[in-house]
């Protein structure tokens, strides 16, 4: 199922960037957290870079990986050291290196000159590599991440409204709306109606600059757009008052087991909530950000990646002139930013396996965005 659709244009009244980065613009995938109360106008969030390419050799904790205050710090120094040598020799059976004779030194600079020496003989040939402390055991693991193909997965809430109000489209739409619900509690999508969310503030500075427009440049007011931002206020409240409700989670079960389709659209709502409710089950406290983990890079501070945040949301919907220019300032705004914080599993160098280090939520998770957006966007 094909059905992307990119966004290249700049944003209006701003002038774009020479030399674009690497990250580049992101497509939007469809035919075309409760209490955040920040405040709405500010930048986009970033988080510090944890790319794959830039990993080599960072240190950090397994599982829900805490970072340490600074590099080499265990929470047994002693044990740390002898499994930082133990791995190490497994890591020589595996790579072109010779480990150095460092440990005649005393901790940290044992660890911390091998590590140096590791680094210079490995170069960019082992750049995923990383260190990592797990249940107080030390080793070296690989770090693989998740590519989400730069892609916007934005899910609309103007079509789940109007369905509930259809009696055509009622019935599918309250499976759909223990869906939203899932990915609202649970899953902990942003909503676009929260102060602290990324597309509030780009929803209200893309109206802020027509604003700033008509007082600067005598443009005229755009009715088009100033009733569909109403209208997004409106409806996204509403249907946000709907899809926080508990009670949706707890009639999930019931709802598909009672549900009976009477056309091919229910049979498409009844599948794709059968595909989420049993991913629910499987992963009832997951939200969607847990594997992605930040790590500042050393060599280059001051670089920021995209957030998660960022390229997953609720939002109001994919059409109309709003649609349109807040999608555009969305792609104007992440081209600023070098890389994108995607989900990252570590596998250690010795073969063992680590409980939940897999991308089985994921590889589930975010192909479902697609199914919903698309069946939401093309429901009539």
């Amino acid at each position: 199922m094909n059905h992307a659709t990119t966004h290249n244009k700049t944003a209006r009244r701003t002038k774009a960037k020479t030399t674009p980065h690497p990250v580049g613009f992101l497509s939007k995938k469809g035919t075309t957290q409760t209490g955040r109360s920040r405040a709405a106008k500010r930048q986009a969030k970033s988080s510090a870079c944890n790319h794959a390419t830039n990993a080599f050799l960072s240190t950090s904790f397994l599982p829900k990986l805490e970072l340490p205050e600074t590099p080499l710090i265990f929470k047994d120094n002693e044990r740390a050291v002898r499994d930082f040598y133990k791995s190490l020799t497994i890591l020589s059976g595996q790579a072109p290196i010779t480990p150095a004779l460092t440990n005649q030194y005393s901790y940290p600079f044992n660890i911390a000159m091998a590590l140096a020496d590791l680094k210079d003989q490995l170069g960019h040939k082992e750049n995923n590599l990383v260190l990592v402390e797990h249940r107080s055991r030390v080793f070296f693991a690989r770090q693989e991440q998740y590519n989400t193909s730069q892609t916007l997965f934005y899910i609309p809430v103007e079509p789940l409204y109007l369905m509930l109000k259809s009696r055509e489209y009622k019935r599918g739409a309250a499976l759909l709306l223990s869906v939203c619900t899932y990915l609202y509690r649970v899953a902990d999508i942003p909503y676009h109606r929260q102060e602290n969310s990324y597309l509030y503030w780009m929803y209200d500075r893309t109206m802020e600059m027509q604003r700033e427009a008509i007082e600067e440049e005598g443009d005229e007011i755009d009715d088009v757009m100033a009733s569909e931002h109403k209208k997004v206020e409106y409806i996204g409240d509403r249907i946000e008052q709907k899809i926080r409700r508990r009670e949706n989670l707890t009639w999930f079960g019931h709802r598909l087991s009672s549900f009976k389709s009477r056309s091919k659209f229910e049979t498409q709502c009844f599948e794709l909530a059968k595909k989420y409710f049993e991913l629910y089950k499987q992963y009832p406290t997951t939200p969607v950000h847990t594997k992605i983990r930040g790590i500042p890079q050393k060599d280059d501070e001051d670089m920021h990646c995209i957030s998660w945040e960022n390229y997953i949301s609720f939002y109001a919907k994919s059409t109309g002139r709003l649609a349109d220019e807040v999608i555009e300032m969305v792609n104007y705004d992440l081209q600023e930013y070098s890389y994108i914080d995607e989900p990252v599993i570590y596998l250690p160098i010795n073969g063992r396996s680590l409980k939940g280090e897999n991308f089985d939520f994921e590889k589930r998770l975010f192909p479902l965005f697609d199914e919903l957006t698309f069946l939401l966007d093309n429901y009539k």
